[in-house]
C-alpha cells in the first residue's frame, strides 16, 4: 500500500475534463475488516467525444483513512492521509461491497 493525501473535492460542482466532466456529490466510509474505507460517489458524462457519449454513477475507492482527525468536507478545507489498495483480490471484495451498496456504479480505485 502506498500512503498519500486526500483533499476533498467539492461536493456537487463539476469538473470538466476533454470530452466531459464528472461531478462528485459524496464521499463516505464504510467499514472493511476493521478499517475505515473512504470513498467517493459522483455522476460522470461524457459529451464530446468522437466515440460517443454516455454517462454513469461512479463510487471512487480514495483508500483506507490513516488519519481524519484534520478533517474534509470541501477543496481546501484540509485533508487526511489515506492508504490506497493495491492487491487485487481486496479490490474485488471491496468492489462487490460498494455495488451492493450502490447498486449500478461502476467502481473505481485511486
Amino acid at each position: 500500500m502506498t500512503r498519500s493525501r486526500y483533499v476533498s473535492e467539492e461536493l456537487g460542482s463539476e469538473v470538466r475534463a476533454p470530452s466531459g466532466y464528472y461531478q462528485p456529490l459524496e464521499e463516505g466510509y464504510i467499514d472493511y475488516q476493521g478499517r475505515r474505507l473512504l470513498y467517493t460517489l459522483g455522476n460522470a458524462c461524457i459529451e464530446t467525444s468522437c466515440c460517443g457519449v454516455g454517462d454513469w454513477r461512479y463510487a471512487r475507492v480514495e483508500g483506507y483513512a490513516v488519519d481524519h482527525a484534520s478533517g474534509h468536507g470541501g477543496r481546501g478545507s484540509g485533508s487526511i492521509e489515506i492508504e490506497t489498495i493495491e492487491d487485487e483480490d481486496e479490490r474485488a471484495a471491496i468492489g462487490k461491497l460498494l455495488e451492493d451498496k450502490h447498486p449500478g456504479v461502476r467502481v473505481e480505485f485511486r
